[in-house]
């Protein structure tokens, strides 16, 4: 990219904004473009010297409820990772945070910053005006948002209970007692789900013959069937709840044995970093904070993913999760600020009524 381009690139997007009779416009859209040329001509930098803009890490994606070690993971050379574009620690916004310095996006020797294009102070300006609207955004307006990393798979810092109770509000109620079922179904929804998010030809996970505003009680118990089936097929010991340790020890066999089918390893970091995430993907299906997930709580889940991580309503809640339904809720799961959770709860007293006020 020459700086001739480079900078007729601005120029085009300052006088739009100025036409449009708004200096602010112009700003905005100058430093869109300045952004957009930048990232363009780093991502072509990196691929012309060796390792993918996606990383060169594990290179999984989510796995069934769980998170894995996908491109905002822990790697060197991944797109958002470590020396990279928004810099400092493991991860998105993980790590030293956004803003943090020596080999981020707005830090020494890298694509803003230090001894490139536009220079340290106007960098770190435009990286403050960036920083807060993706915060926005992801609705991380929480107690130490930045620092927590918003992007799940390079959380290199042990979850407390303190976080989680910062991140997911912790309802109380009694778990409903355990149950015991035909593992069949919920193997099936595990399996078709890890093909949702592998396969772009996936058929849809059917949950229920019955949408919501069809029927709401055959609704429930398809997915309650489903549910029910799913944690017994989780359930080692028998106790008829899927505990913190089944699940998060289900997640991390599966993303191994994903890794190893492409001739790959999990580091102790790695599985570190997920261990710590799961916790709080745990978390937002665990909603009174038992340290086990009850049939109900499941059966909620699995509405929060027919309804594409949204409130169920007329249309949000066929009895089957597509493809972009799926990637959708698992946004919001594997997102730290705990928007999942936040809907699970509202989704929970939809169908079962709020066990709060009893």
């Amino acid at each position: 990219m020459s700086f001739r381009t480079f900078m007729g690139s601005i120029g085009n997007a300052f006088k739009t904004g100025w036409n449009n009779g708004n200096i602010q416009k112009g700003m905005a859209a100058t430093g869109m473009a300045a952004f957009t040329v930048g990232l363009t001509g780093n991502m072509i930098h990196d691929m012309k010297h060796g390792g993918s803009i996606f990383g060169s890490g594990c290179g999984c994606n989510s796995f069934g409820f769980g998170g894995g070690m996908n491109m905002f993971g822990y790697n060197s050379m991944n797109m958002f990772g470590m020396n990279n574009m928004f810099g400092g620690g493991m991860d998105m916004f993980g790590g030293m945070g956004m803003l943090n310095g020596m080999g981020g996006m707005f830090g020494m020797n890298n694509m803003y910053g230090y001894n490139n294009q536009m220079g340290n102070m106007m960098a770190f300006q435009w990286g403050q005006q960036l920083a807060m609207q993706q915060q926005m955004q992801m609705g991380a307006m929480y107690p130490g948002a930045l620092g927590l990393n918003n992007g799940l798979f390079g959380n290199t810092g042990e979850v407390t209970d303190e976080m989680l109770d910062s991140i997911v509000p912790r309802h109380e109620y009694n778990d409903e007692e355990g149950v015991i079922s035909d593992t069949t179904k919920g193997q099936a929804f595990d399996e078709g789900t890890d093909d949702l998010k592998n396969k772009s030809d996936a058929e849809a996970v059917v949950l229920s013959d019955k949408t919501l505003s069809e029927n709401k009680t055959e609704y429930i118990n398809g997915l309650s069937t489903t549910a029910k089936s799913y944690i017994s097929s989780l359930d080692s010991n028998e106790d008829g709840h899927i505990s913190e340790e089944e699940f998060i020890e289900h997640e991390v066999e599966k993303a191994k044995a994903e890794l190893e089918a492409k001739g790959q390893e999990m580091t102790e970091q790695q599985e570190s970093n997920l261990r710590n995430s799961l916790r709080i993907v745990f978390a937002q299906m665990d909603m009174n904070r038992s340290g086990y997930i009850d049939w109900k709580e499941m059966t909620s889940t699995m509405a929060t993913y027919d309804a594409g991580g949204s409130i169920l309503g007329t249309s949000r809640g066929d009895g089957e999760i597509t493809a972009s339904e799926y990637k959708s809720a698992q946004t919001k799961l594997t997102s730290a600020n705990g928007a999942f959770g936040k809907i699970n709860w509202r989704n929970y007293t939809q169908l079962f009524g709020n066990p709060e006020s009893e």
